[in-house]
């Protein structure tokens, strides 16, 4: 339950974050009525606890379900992101303050999930400038490749880099350096890059050594045929 939620979606409950500090903006609610955030709850470490042992438990559900794994979502504005970045976490625990203590509760999440369903299943997703609903960091680049870095030592699936990225807005984040060439030296594993990526912008990550495989979303929605349209050369 981040704080990028409204209560009516989770039966009223207040949504949980790492610091009592609420989400901009305003999202539709299931009403189709524009609604502002409210101000989450300040998770204690009881809660904490109980959020890990959540993740680990959904991705056990996932793959005895069949699924071949799972991406924990440690991006846009949901809760791992939201412990990562100092605008949203300004506690002064163990969870709090140094890029070691706000990347504590994603690290803590991926142990349980590969302790659950092993390394080799376990992928990450990162959006280190994305600013969605006010998320911000005064050092992306320190944080997110301090992350990556770690990351690195636990033999994951991937990490998965969303960046640029676009806001809730639909408008291109360009006055935020890109954080993903620096991840790409700090992570040693298989790396996927995203966002607004193009077949030329994607080959050219791919043989430059940016990434070592590239997705695309919003060209997918509008065409479900991608794939074939660009092995021949169809326009979008």
């Amino acid at each position: 339950m981040a704080r990028a939620v409204l209560p009516e979606p989770i039966d009223g409950q207040t949504p949980l974050a790492p610091s009592s500090i609420a989400a901009e903006g305003k999202i539709p609610n299931s009403q189709e009525i524009s609604a502002a955030f409210g101000t989450p709850q300040k998770m204690n470490k009881t809660q904490i606890r109980q959020a890990v042992h959540a993740f680990a438990q959904a991705s056990r559900r996932a793959i005895n379900a069949g699924f071949d794994g799972v991406e924990i979502h440690a991006a846009y504005n949901f809760l791992i992101d939201a412990f990562l970045c100092d605008g949203t976490n300004q506690r002064i625990d163990e969870y709090g303050g140094s890029p070691g203590n706000r990347s504590r509760f994603p690290l803590e999440v991926v142990e349980a999930v590969v302790t659950e369903i092993g390394a080799g299943k376990t992928g990450v997703r990162f959006s280190p400038t994305n600013a969605v609903f006010g998320i911000s960091d005064s050092n992306p680049e320190a944080i997110f490749t301090y992350a990556a870095t770690e990351l690195s030592k636990r033999n994951l699936a991937y990490l998965h880099v969303l960046e640029p990225v676009k806001d809730s807005g639909s408008q291109m984040v360009t006055d935020v350096p890109l954080v993903a060439p620096a991840l790409r030296k700090a992570y040693s594993g298989l790396l996927i890059q995203n966002g607004a990526l193009t077949l030329q912008s994607g080959n050219e990550a791919l043989a430059s050594g940016q990434a070592d495989a590239v997705t695309f979303g919003v060209p997918y929605i509008a065409n479900p045929d991608l794939v074939e349209r660009f092995a021949g050369g169809i326009a979008l």
